[in-house]
């Protein structure tokens, strides 16, 4: 009896991981459980977006319908990235709403780096043109 438990303790734990950027400090969270606001909608909203990080077995290969995910997740990046660009052209939109907006950003950008490494080094360049018209564009309005 001892042995199966010595045996049960032994094995990997296999468990999907709760990614999200602490609200009061802004730190990034890793844990097994969600944060208390997921499920919550309204909350949600508010907060920063939560990234499930599935467990995959180590050696195991991408499923084919990893391909079919990337491309409206490419598209939802692309969309962002639209929506990072108008943001300082709003006087509505604080500077809270694009932090919010770039945490989202970038954790799709991370999520889609993990099912599509191959086009990381793409991504990331076009990223960076876009974060330079950002940068640039805030400065002119903090002017």
């Amino acid at each position: 009896m001892i042995s199966f438990f010595v045996l049960l303790a032994a094995l990997p734990a296999r468990a999907d991981l709760y990614r999200w950027i602490d609200p009061e400090t802004g730190a990034i969270k890793y844990s097994s459980y969600p944060p208390p606001w997921m499920g919550d909608a309204e909350r949600e909203r508010r907060l920063p977006p939560v990234e499930v990080l599935r467990y995959t077995p180590r050696g195991a290969a991408r499923a084919p319908e990893g391909d079919q995910a990337i491309a409206p997740l490419e598209n939802r990046r692309r969309r962002l990235l639209q929506e990072l660009l108008a943001l300082p052209e709003r006087k509505d939109r604080g500077r809270d709403e694009i932090q919010r907006q770039l945490q989202a950003y970038q954790l799709l950008a991370d999520e889609l780096d993990q099912l599509d490494p191959r086009g990381a080094a793409a991504r990331k360049a076009e990223d960076y043109e876009v974060m330079e018209k950002l940068r640039r564009r805030l400065e002119v309005n903090a002017r």
